[in-house]
């Protein structure tokens, strides 16, 4: 039987997913693909309010679009956390 949260952690996901993959557009070099497999780890052990964490960590970091905001926004909204960018 499906987790009752299972519909939503898939949004949350996908949301995290995009401004993952955004982020990760902008950072190609070694120094962080450590921290995108930091990301990795934590969406393998569902633990999604770490991976937002390190994504925002990574996005405050650079000079990401808004769009990224929008998505890590979204994805913390999504898990009742309130983003303070």
């Amino acid at each position: 039987m499906a987790h009752p949260l299972e519909a939503r952690w898939n949004v949350t996901r996908a949301l995290l997913s995009e401004a993952q993959n955004s982020l990760a557009a902008l950072h190609t070099d070694a120094d962080y693909q450590s921290l995108f497999a930091l990301y990795r780890e934590f969406i393998d052990h569902n633990e999604l309010g770490l991976a937002l964490d390190s994504l925002v960590n990574i996005a405050r970091e650079s000079s990401c679009p808004e769009t990224t905001w929008k998505l890590l926004s979204a994805a913390a909204d999504s898990m009742d956390i309130k983003l303070t960018i």
